[in-house]
């Protein structure tokens, strides 16, 4: 899903890399292993996690939480991987919610990517679950099931970043804003002026953060940026994305393939958020006519949640969220340059902000997330987990608690990530200074499905 969540494939021929991509790929989030089996699956606390996903159709990661009675968990999930110009890419995973001890699934979801004509494929997906609804209406300990599906072609181990949000109970719902009713009119008001040159970043979790004003970033097609604003309860996000026209070289550059671009905002657990339009996102071709677009979140409310449009329904958590930009052809490749330019404002003040029963002493969930945006929320202080519902440990546990932490395999997903880093970057570079000298094209950009 990210612009450029690199994996270097360990095939015959090199994979090539333009440097500007290579610079924007960065997985973050604290190492950790999933276990092999729900048994031995290490029990994370609300945070952001990079494990590696080794390739193969048995492979799996397992990784537990606890969920106290009256909270909501939320998880989010990426798997990337990227192949040359004309190779057919396909990636695939399997994203299962199971209660610790059971045989029958909470969630679950098949998810998969393709690309055609080669580029970045990323799978992307999502689940939660609340105590006191659902097939597994008991808290406790639940287990965050990831596989493979349906890949064919990854031949090496892909960054997997995981996020988790445990939402404490709230003890005031029937005093907070009902849910937004449709997608609310304005556009951003911010002063025209001179855009500021920002680097959107090819990872959902550590994307610069913007302020209100306008921006302008360089995109070549295959990738993706993402770029995060702060919300908290009360606030939405109303954005403008601006694209010229293609000049009369870049046009010539594309042949016959179309090059379109795609864009919308994403929520702090991963769901499109961008109400009004097909797929919750924009999405246009790009030639001689320039391209714009101007959409807005709903406001964030906790009782958005009771909303039947999907939009309204994950606009719930205060948090990260992203605008996301998606560059890409239809066929081929083509080696151009298109800048993009956001204008970002962030509208509405801060109000509804619930009363959390903080039962396990995550604090709310911008906190969770390590922003500050709800100082004044009020937290009933933790209790004992032996009165706050929580199910007993489970042997062996292992706890990813803070940074530079494992769940059971020590520091190896960092260096193996550290190292397939180091061999994309040398592979770039050397391919790079080879282009510098006698430009002839040739890049691994090929059409991009529309996610996340």
């Amino acid at each position: 899903m990210p612009r450029s969540l690199l994996v270097v494939l360990l095939a015959l021929t090199p994979l090539i890399l333009p440097p500007a991509a290579l610079a924007r790929a960065a997985p973050v989030g604290i190492p950790v292993t999933g276990g092999a089996d729900r048994e031995s699956a290490p029990v994370l606390k609300p945070g952001a996690y990079l494990d590696t996903m080794p390739p193969g159709p048995d492979v799996k990661r397992h990784y537990a939480f606890d969920l106290p009675a009256g909270a909501t968990a939320y998880a989010g999930m990426r798997i990337g991987a990227t192949a040359p110009a004309g190779a057919r890419a396909v990636i695939g995973a399997g994203l299962v919610l199971w209660p610790a001890g059971g045989s029958s699934p909470c969630d679950s979801h098949d998810l998969i990517s393709e690309l055609p004509t080669g580029g970045s494929a990323f799978v992307v997906g999502q689940t939660q679950i609340t105590e006191g609804s659902g097939p597994c209406a008991a808290a406790g300990r639940f287990v965050i099931e990831v596989s493979n599906k349906g890949d064919q072609v990854r031949r090496s181990a892909a960054p997997l970043e995981l996020n988790l949000v445990i939402e404490p109970p709230v003890t005031d719902v029937a005093a907070l804003p009902a849910p937004a009713d449709g997608v609310p009119a304005g556009e951003p008001r911010v002063e025209a002026g001179e855009p500021v040159g920002v680097a959107g970043s090819g990872s959902y979790g550590d994307g610069p953060v913007l302020a209100d004003g306008r921006y302008t970033d360089t995109m070549t097609p295959g990738e993706e940026a993402y770029f995060r604003v702060p919300l908290n309860y009360g606030q939405r996000l109303s954005y403008r994305i601006e694209v010229p026209a293609l000049s009369e070289a870049d046009r010539k550059a594309l042949g016959d393939a179309r090059l379109n671009v795609s864009s919308s905002i994403l929520s702090p657990e991963n769901p499109r958020v961008l109400g009004g339009v097909r797929d919750y996102a924009w999405k246009a071709a790009l030639g001689d006519r320039p391209q714009s677009y101007t959409g807005t979140s709903v406001p964030v409310a906790y009782r958005n949640r009771e909303s039947g449009e999907d939009y309204i329904r994950d606009t719930t958590l205060p948090g990260y969220y992203k605008v996301w930009v998606r560059l890409f052809t239809d066929r081929g490749s083509a080696d151009v340059e298109v800048p993009v330019t956001l204008t970002v404002d962030v509208q509405g003040e801060p109000a509804g902000v619930p009363t959390y029963r903080d039962v396990m002493g995550y604090g709310p969930p911008d906190r969770q997330q390590g922003l500050t945006l709800t100082p004044g929320a009020g937290l009933e202080p933790p209790v004992p987990p032996a009165t706050a519902g929580s199910a007993p440990s489970a042997a062996p546990v292992t706890t990813a608690a803070a940074a530079g932490t494992t769940g059971s395999g020590g520091p190896l997903p960092l260096l193996l990530a550290l190292s397939t880093a180091a061999l994309a970057l040398v592979t770039a570079f050397a391919i790079w200074m080879v282009r510098r000298t006698g430009r002839s094209g040739g890049r691994p950009d090929g059409q991009v499905p529309d996610q996340p």
